[in-house]
Formats: structure tokens, sequence, C-alpha cells
């Protein structure tokens, strides 16, 4: 399930089909939360499931626009609520007792990449952060239990963004971190069309 996660699969809900009944008994709800209401619901519907056929086609296309969706807007609570959906993630691998130095590389690496996006974020004149307080949201995020267990031995796939990303993490340096993600928000504000490009590789 977490190779779901890190093919960005496991976290939607327009490319699954669902028991119905199993829903009502259960009474699964949607959370009303920003960004991860899919994966919350996910995570919590797939725990004690049986099984789960999976296709090898692709009958639903979805499109992501460059601005004007969800996940490009500015929203306050970016990383708590990302930190929270990798927690829940751990937190079924180690209820599936799945939660192997493998998984939890994967995970790492996915972490990382949320990590990197709030940094960007940060930059953005509407979080109302300065340099001062970029800083110390990076020490913050090196003190965090989670970070310090998933992110040494985090695995960056084929990315080359995030296998730099990772390396600037693990150095807990607050001035790399913070200059990583100011260089980011550049090349997001300034030239999207690479900006996606890259980001599309992770």
């Amino acid at each position: 399930m977490i190779r779901l996660e890190q093919e960005t699969i496991y976290g939607y809900a327009w490319n699954k089909v669902y028991d119905l009944d199993y829903i009502k008994e259960n009474k699964f709800r949607y959370e009303t939360v920003r960004l991860i209401e899919d994966i919350v619901f996910n995570i919590n519907y797939c725990n004690d499931i049986d099984s789960m056929n999976l296709l090898n086609i692709a009958p639903y296309h979805y499109a992501k626009r460059m601005t004007g969706s969800l996940t490009t807007k500015f929203v306050p609570d970016y990383y708590p609520l990302h930190r929270r959906r990798i927690e829940m993630l751990l937190n079924q691998q180690r209820y599936w007792r799945v939660d192997t130095p493998q998984h939890c590389a994967i995970l790492g690496g996915l972490y990382g990449r949320y990590i990197l996006s709030a940094l960007e974020r940060n930059c953005d004149h509407q979080s109302g952060m300065n340099s001062k307080d970029r800083k110390q949201f990076c020490r913050e995020v090196f003190r965090d239990p989670l970070f310090q267990q998933l992110l040494p031995k985090a695995e960056a796939k084929d990315s080359k963004a995030l296998k730099i990303t990772l390396k600037c993490l693990n150095t807990h340096s607050t001035f790399l971190c913070t200059a990583l993600g100011r260089m980011v928000h550049i090349v997001r504000t300034g030239m999207p069309v690479i900006y996606s490009k890259t980001k599309s590789e992770r």
C-alpha cells in the first residue's frame, strides 16, 4: 500500500470505487479538513479491508491546473496537515506490522517532500513569516520525533531534487534549508513550467 502512496495513487478518492455497504457498516465519514480529507478517509477505510482490486489501465484522467486548484493555493496549516498525513500512514504500517526499514525510508522521502513544500510556502508573503520565523520553523521540525525517526534513512527514489532536499534536511542547517525554500519559491513563482516539470519527477 505504501507504494501506492509513493506513486500518489493512495491519497485520492476520485480514482477508487468503494463498497458502500462497508462504509455504512463501519460508519465512515469524511472529516472536514483541507488537503488531506481523501487520504484520511482512505486510511480509515483500508485499515481492515480483506482485499483491493487494482486496474492496470487508467480509465479516469485527472487534469491539474497550474493555478486555481486547492493544492496550489496558500494554506496556512499546510505543514501540520501533511505531518498528520505521514503520521497516519506510519501508524497504518505499524497496525499492519509492515513498518519495515524500507517502508520507513519511503515515508521519509514523502515527508521530506512535504517539508520542502512547507519551506517554499513559508516564503510566500501570505505566510507573514520573516527570516527568523522560517529558521525557527526549521528548528521545530528538526526536533520533531517523527522527523528524527524517518528522515535519516529517507529515500528519494529517482528524484534528484528530492535527493538534494533530503541531504539539506539531514544537515539540520537552518541556513541551508531556508535558502533551499527561498530558491524553490523563486522558481515556482518565476518559472512555473520548470517548477511543475521538476515536481512531477519527485
